[in-house]
């Protein structure tokens, strides 16, 4: 359905990044594209996401991570574009845009990792409406495609391009690197600078291809101008950055139609990548996916279905609850968590110990010890990590419940619980 443009200035009007509004985590502002490897995308604050694969959708506020071997391309709905590669981490903090006019606001925020952008419709209009920050530096862009890595009190950043002799017909492009000791201007193709801590920006320096390379050669696609004057020896900015593969939604941006807009970018995106994650289904998770969630303190909430058999039994089948605390941050199992089949028979009830799984290794799957529970009669149930339906890893977790009142009754079932943040 098309949207009126008083209802595209709704959808992107966007709060301030230290809002906690659920509409506005809910705001759709762009699409992943040419996703590889694991890659998932985190609400604010929120230790447990969703996998990411090609042609889905992105929100306001996401933290999108990459893995070891992931990167991919973010396409927001006026056209700029950043990709980012392994062991990257970039949120998307601000998306406000009119497609009338062009007018609006992007800001981003890249903790770490290697990264390309190039700016879109908003930035072009009005090069003030665009923000990159890093944990050392801010980025002012003017039309134009930078590149750069950030991590350990350090970035670097160095400009692609169009510089001023490109033949693809583009504005010169510029960029300002800044923070409260100083600032630098990067006017020329392939020059840069780093900043360290919180020392001021270094003098622009002139990078060699080999330095260019070094910092995009993980961002797949081509790796950008190499010194001089920052030709677009392969196209133009735009080509190289992949943000041509908007063309049918820049189309749909002229009109103000949002749907028409977000259905090209998804058309445009689902074939970028033929290296992508399943978005459906229940996926293996490992204990080294389990241990990489840096943070975060929740619970597992669910139930699922069992028989009794032997004596004693109150019913013969039923209903038992999952109860499961987690904190990824210590790696621990909480002590606040239990199971209970009581609606079976009136003892099968138990609390869990607070156990670490910091040294666990393999697929996420721990079988319970006595040690672990009040009650041993439940040792032998298993606890499985999972994801499913496109969450990401941890999202949800399968108990295969086995409980022996030694000899007397005997419960088995299978069930389902969903990871909610601190939802007690």
């Amino acid at each position: 359905m098309t949207r009126s443009i008083a209802a595209v200035l709704l959808l992107a009007l966007a709060a301030p990044a230290d809002a906690a509004s659920p509409a506005a985590a809910a705001q759709r502002i762009g699409v992943a594209a040419a996703v590889a490897g694991a890659v998932k995308a985190l609400p604010r604050e929120k230790p447990v996401g969703r996998v990411l694969g090609s042609g889905q959708p992105l929100f306001l506020h996401e933290k999108i991570v990459t893995g070891p071997g992931g990167r991919l391309q973010i396409l927001l709905l006026d056209e700029t574009t950043f990709t980012i590669g392994p062991n990257a981490e970039i949120v998307l903090d601000e998306f406000v845009y009119d497609p009338a006019g062009g007018k609006g606001a992007v800001a981003a925020t890249i903790s770490k990792g290697a990264f390309r952008f190039i700016t879109g419709k908003v930035a072009r209009r009005d090069p003030a409406s665009m923000k990159v920050k890093t944990g050392v530096a801010t980025i002012g862009i003017r039309g134009t495609m930078v590149a750069g890595s950030t991590g350990g009190g350090e970035t670097t950043v160095v400009l692609l391009g169009p510089g001023p002799a490109n033949n693809a017909g583009e504005k010169t492009g510029a960029c300002s690197v800044g923070n409260d000791a100083g600032s630098v201007e990067l006017s020329q193709g392939g020059f840069g600078t780093t900043v360290a801590g919180s020392g001021a920006p270094s003098a622009p320096v002139e990078f060699t291809q080999e330095q260019i390379d070094a910092i995009t050669g993980d961002l797949g696609g081509p790796a950008g101008s190499g010194g001089g004057d920052g030709s677009a020896q392969e196209g133009s900015a735009s080509e190289a950055s992949g943000e041509s593969t908007a063309a049918g939604g820049a189309q749909a941006a002229e009109t103000g139609d949002v749907g028409a807009l977000v259905s090209a970018l998804d058309q445009q995106s689902s074939v970028a990548s033929q290296d992508v994650i399943s978005s459906g289904g229940s996926a293996a998770t490992s204990w080294a996916d389990i241990l990489a969630i840096p943070s975060g303190q929740g619970h597992y909430l669910g139930t699922g279905s069992a028989t009794c058999t032997g004596g004693g039994c109150d019913a013969s089948s039923g209903s038992f609850n999952i109860h499961v605390g987690v904190d990824f941050g210590n790696k621990t199992l909480l002590n606040d968590g239990f199971l209970n089949a009581t609606s079976l028979y009136s003892g099968a009830s138990t609390n869990f110990n607070s156990m670490s799984f910091a040294s666990f290794t393999g697929d996420a799957v721990y079988t319970l010890q006595s040690s672990d529970l009040s009650n041993s009669n439940f040792s032998g149930t298993s606890l499985k990590f999972s994801s499913a339906d496109g969450t990401a890893a941890g999202s949800s977790l399968t108990v295969d419940l086995q409980f022996d009142a030694s000899g007397s009754a005997a419960i088995t079932g299978t069930g389902t619980a969903q990871y909610e943040d601190n939802p007690l």
